[in-house]
């Protein structure tokens, strides 16, 4: 973060990202997160360890304004279907308010979820596909980023068109996003392992694409 302020950034935000302890065990073998080490010698217990975004801006105003509509699918952690906003409206006009119209709603109840300051409604196994990426000595030190949290970020701070950059790419993860979500992804990637798997996971997205453009199966 200092380095960053000291290139002339501002500190924007930052985002805790919740973590299954038990998963992130079974993923690590870190002995501080077994019961058993605990009641061993709970000195050598500690906490799993949270994913953070970190977010800096530029100084100045935006050249160009991004629309923030949030829109997209949640999963269970918010019923924003029409019966739900029904339900709601209806509530609304009884106290004698005017209900916002659906897409409005749905926006405010993704934006709330948003807003906080921590996420503890990252879906941790929606991940795109490693292990064929995988080296035998990477068992410990994997981390497929969630599309969630990829998802969020090009949501808040993109216009569709507009390229995602992302300079470790690891399995494409934060291009595949971008173009799920309408923009162009610029990525880089060192290991070759990580390089074709993620050439394999764009691609097949890019024809997924493609096929549902042109109304024909993948």
């Amino acid at each position: 973060m200092r380095a960053y302020q000291d290139a002339g950034w501002i500190f924007h935000s930052e985002v805790c990202i919740w973590k299954d302890p038990v998963v992130q065990q079974q993923r690590t073998k870190s002995l501080r997160l077994l019961h058993k080490q605990l009641c061993k010698d709970s000195s050598m217990s500690g906490q799993g360890l949270a994913d953070y975004v970190v977010t800096f801006r530029k100084p100045g105003i935006n050249e160009t304004a991004i629309s923030g509509e949030l829109l997209r699918y949640l999963g269970d952690a918010v019923d924003t279907s029409r019966a739900a906003y029904d339900r709601q409206a209806e509530a609304m006009r009884a106290d004698g308010k005017e209900p916002w119209p659906y897409k409005t709603w749905v926006s405010i109840m993704t934006w709330q979820r948003y807003a906080s300051p921590v996420w503890t409604d990252i879906r941790q196994t929606r991940t795109l596909q490693y292990r064929t990426a995988r080296d035998e000595q990477d068992e410990q030190h994997i981390s497929p980023l969630q599309l969630d949290v990829i998802e969020r970020c090009i949501d808040l701070w993109s216009n569709p068109g507009e390229t995602v950059l992302t300079p470790f790419m690891g399995i494409g993860s934060e291009v595949w996003c971008a173009l799920e979500a309408g923009r162009r992804g610029v990525g880089f990637e060192l290991k070759d392992s990580y390089w074709r798997q993620s050439k394999t996971n764009i691609q097949t997205l890019y024809d997924e694409l493609l096929a549902a453009l042109l109304g024909v199966a993948a």
